[in-house]
C-alpha cells in the first residue's frame, strides 16, 4: 500500500468511490409537520409575544401562494415574526430567497438586488427609503407582528430538491461581491443532521442573532423550527453589547446559540454580574478559528454549555465539518473535526494529488449537498468548482476552499491558514482586493493596496496603503462607510507618496511600512479624557491610549464601539448618541464634544457625518455577521 493510498484510508475518504445521497423532507415540510403535530405549541417568541406553529405555517402559506416560481424575491425589514414568516414563505415555494439587511450601506443593498436579479420585494415593517423608489414588479408588505389568516390557504407546490433555494453574497476580489446560489436539498441535509446529531427538540430555545445578509442566518433561524422548538428573536432594544445581549439570552432561557468567536470574546470582557446562562446547553462557534483560551474563558462563565466548532464555506452549504470540543481542549487552535455524513474532506497537494495523513494540502470538499455555485463569477466558478479527477462522472464536483489543512492521527481536520489573501474580519469573509477596488473608486485615490495584518494587540485588521495627495483617513472612512459593511472598512489608513513595487511591477507587500510607526503618545490631561482613554484601553485591550489616538486606527470596530456606547452612559452619566462616537473618533475630540467645547470642524466633517449615520445603525444592531 503506497502512502497516498494509506492517506485515503487514514482519513476515511476515497474520492474514486461514489457518495451516497440521502433524501430528506425539504424545509417547508419539515416546519409544517410540527404545525400538524403540535399546532398550538410556540414557534417564535419576541419579548412577551408568542406565535404558534399553526400561525407561522398559515402565514407562510398565505404569502407563498402569491410568489411566482423561479423568481428571486428580496426579503427585508425588521427582525420579527413577519420576517420569519416571509422567509419561510419563499423557501416553501419555488421562488428564490434573497435576504437584505437594511443596515447595510444603500449601495451594497442595491448591488445585491441588481446582481441577483430580484424584481419582487417582501417587506416586514418599514421599507428602506431607496427601495420605495426602485422599480419593483411587485411589493408585499407584512406587519412585523402580523398573523395572516386567509382561511385554509392552499399548500404551495413544493420545490424539487435540486431547485435553487436562496442567494447569499460573499466578498469578491473584483470589487463586486460573489452571489452563491444554494439548493433546497443542501439546506435540508444540514438542518436534518444538526437537529438529529444534537437532539434538538421541543424543549430547546434557539437565539437568532445572525445578520440577515449572511447564510448562517438559515441555520440559526430554522434549527428550532424544524425540531419543534422555539425561535427566540431579540427585541429592537437589544444590542450586541454584552450587558444587553447576555441579559436577554438568560432571561429568554436560550438553550442553543450560534456565534462568531470574535463576538464571544467581546461578550466575555463584560459579563454582567451573576449571569451564567444556566439553560444554555449548546454553543456552535463558526466563521473564525476557535482558540483554546476562548473555550476555557467561555466555560468559566457559562459552564453548562457544550461547545461545537463548525466549518464550511458558503459554497458548500452551511457547514460541512464539526468538532465537539472535549472537556480538556486541544492546545491552541481547535480542529474542525470530522465531515458531515455524505461529505468528504480531501487534501490535495500543488499537483492535485491526494495528501497523506499529516501532510499539508488544500482543503477540498466533496458532497452532493454543495451549493449550485456562483451567479455572477464564471471564472471563479471554473476555478473553484472542479470535476472530480478520480472519477469519470461530470456531476461529481469538488469545491476548492483555498484553505490549507491537514488531518491529525485521530482523523480530525486542522485548518492552517489560507493559500491566498482572503481573511475573516469579525467573522465576515473579506477579499482585501474588493476593498482596494472600492477605495480606487474615490476620485482622489491614485493607487491603493489593502492587506490584513495584526495590530498591536495581535488582532487581525485591514490596513489600507493609499497614494492620494491631500486625502485623510476620515474622508476615506466616510466614503467607504457608504459602500461597504463595517467589517470591511479598514481600521488603519497609511498614506504614501508611492507604493513599493517589485521587479515584475507588482506591489511589494514586504516593503510596506509597518503600522503604528508614526503614532506619538500624548497623555490624557483632564479627568474626562482619562476616563475615556481608560475605557478604550479596556475595550481594545491596550496598555495605553493617548489623547490623539483614533478609535478605529487602534483596531476598534463596530462591535467594540457598541461596547463603548453601552458603558459610556454609566461612566460619565451622559446619554451619548452612537453617531457622535463616529464623528469624534479621538479621545480629545470626544472629550471636547462632551464638555461642550466643540473642536475645530474638520474639512471632511460631511463625509464623517454621512458615515456616522450609515454605520451607527450597524454598530448597535441586534445581529452578528458570520460566514
Amino acid at each position: 500500500m503506497n502512502s497516498k493510498t494509506a492517506g485515503i484510508h487514514r482519513t476515511g475518504s476515497d474520492p474514486s468511490a461514489s457518495l451516497s445521497e440521502s433524501r430528506h423532507l425539504l424545509l417547508g415540510s419539515m416546519v409544517s409537520r410540527w404545525a400538524e403535530r403540535t399546532p398550538d405549541s410556540p414557534a417564535v417568541s419576541q419579548g412577551d409575544a408568542l406565535w404558534t406553529y399553526a400561525e407561522l405555517v398559515a402565514s407562510a402559506r398565505a404569502l407563498a401562494c402569491s410568489l411566482p416560481p423561479g423568481e428571486v424575491v428580496a426579503v427585508t425589514g425588521q427582525q420579527s415574526f413577519g420576517m420569519v414568516a416571509g422567509i419561510l414563505a419563499v423557501l416553501s415555494s419555488r421562488s428564490v430567497l434573497l435576504t437584505i439587511d437594511p443596515n447595510l450601506p444603500e449601495r451594497r443593498q442595491q448591488l445585491f438586488v441588481e446582481q441577483a436579479g430580484a424584481r419582487r420585494l417582501l417587506v416586514a415593517g418599514e421599507m428602506p427609503t431607496w427601495m420605495r423608489q426602485y422599480q419593483w414588479d411587485d411589493v408585499i408588505t407584512v406587519g412585523p407582528n402580523q398573523v395572516i389568516n386567509s382561511g385554509h390557504a392552499a399548500v404551495p407546490p413544493e420545490p424539487l430538491p435540486d431547485d435553487p433555494a436562496y442567494i447569499f453574497f460573499t466578498s469578491g476580489s473584483t470589487g463586486v461581491p460573489k452571489g452563491v446560489r444554494g439548493c433546497h436539498k443542501g439546506l435540508s441535509h444540514f438542518l436534518a443532521w444538526q437537529s438529529d446529531a444534537f437532539q434538538v427538540g421541543s424543549g430547546d430555545r434557539v437565539a437568532q442573532l445572525t445578520n440577515l445578509s449572511f447564510d448562517p442566518l438559515l441555520r440559526s433561524m430554522f434549527l428550532a423550527l424544524v425540531s419543534g422548538g422555539v425561535l427566540c428573536l431579540p427585541q429592537k432594544s437589544t444590542t450586541l453589547a454584552p450587558e444587553s445581549v447576555l441579559h436577554w439570552m438568560e432571561q429568554s432561557g436560550v438553550t442553543l446559540l450560534h456565534v462568531v468567536p470574535s463576538l464571544a470574546i467581546t461578550w466575555l470582557g463584560s459579563v454582567p454580574a451573576g449571569c451564567t446562562m444556566p439553560d444554555l446547553r449548546l454553543v456552535f462557534f463558526a466563521g473564525e478559528p476557535l482558540h483554546e483560551s476562548l473555550v476555557r474563558r467561555w466555560r468559566s462563565k457559562f459552564p453548562s454549555s457544550v461547545i461545537v466548532n463548525l466549518y464550511g464555506p458558503t459554497e458548500t452549504t452551511m457547514a460541512k465539518f464539526f468538532y465537539t470540543v472535549p472537556l480538556e481542549p486541544d492546545p491552541g487552535i481547535q480542529p474542525v473535526g470530522l465531515p458531515l455524513p455524505e461529505t468528504e474532506g480531501l487534501l490535495l497537494d500543488e499537483q492535485g494529488a491526494l495528501c497523506s495523513a499529516g501532510e499539508i494540502g488544500e482543503i477540498v470538499v466533496r458532497t452532493p449537498f454543495r451549493s449550485l455555485g456562483y451567479i455572477n463569477a464564471p471564472e471563479e466558478q471554473q476555478r473553484r468548482f472542479i470535476r472530480n479527477p478520480f472519477r469519470d462522472d461530470p456531476t461529481d464536483l469538488l469545491y476548492r476552499t483555498g484553505d490549507r489543512g491537514r488531518y491529525r492521527a485521530d482523523g480530525a481536520l486542522e485548518i492552517l491558514g489560507r493559500l491566498d489573501f482572503q481573511v475573516k474580519i469579525q467573522g465576515v469573509r473579506v477579499e482585501p482586493d474588493e476593498v482596494s477596488a472600492i477605495i480606487l473608486q474615490h476620485p482622489g485615490v491614485q493607487s491603493c493596496v489593502v492587506i490584513a495584518q495584526p495590530d498591536a494587540s495581535q488582532k487581525l485588521i485591514l490596513a489600507a496603503y493609499v497614494v492620494g495627495p491631500g486625502l485623510s483617513s476620515e474622508e476615506l472612512r466616510g466614503f467607504l462607510g457608504g459602500e461597504l459593511p463595517a467589517a470591511m472598512v479598514p481600521s488603519s489608513f497609511v498614506f504614501l507618496d508611492r507604493l513599493p513595487l517589485n521587479p515584475n511591477g507588482k506591489v511589494d507587500r514586504s516593503a510596506l511600512p509597518a503600522l503604528g510607526l508614526t503614532r506619538s503618545f500624548v497623555a490624557p490631561r483632564t479627568q474626562l479624557e482619562q476616563k475615556l482613554a481608560g475605557l478604550w484601553q479596556e475595550i481594545l485591550g491596550l496598555e495605553k491610549v493617548g489623547l490623539e489616538d483614533n478609535f478605529f486606527e487602534l483596531g476598534g470596530n463596530s462591535i467594540g464601539l457598541a461596547q463603548v456606547h453601552g458603558k459610556l452612559r454609566t461612566l460619565i452619566n451622559q446619554d451619548v448618541p452612537i453617531t457622535h462616537l463616529f464623528q469624534y473618533p479621538t479621545v480629545r475630540a470626544l472629550a471636547d464634544h462632551l464638555s461642550r467645547k466643540a473642536p475645530r470642524a474638520s474639512s471632511h466633517m460631511n463625509a464623517r457625518q454621512r458615515a456616522a449615520r450609515q454605520i451607527a445603525a450597524r454598530a448597535g444592531q441586534s445581529v452578528m455577521e458570520e460566514d
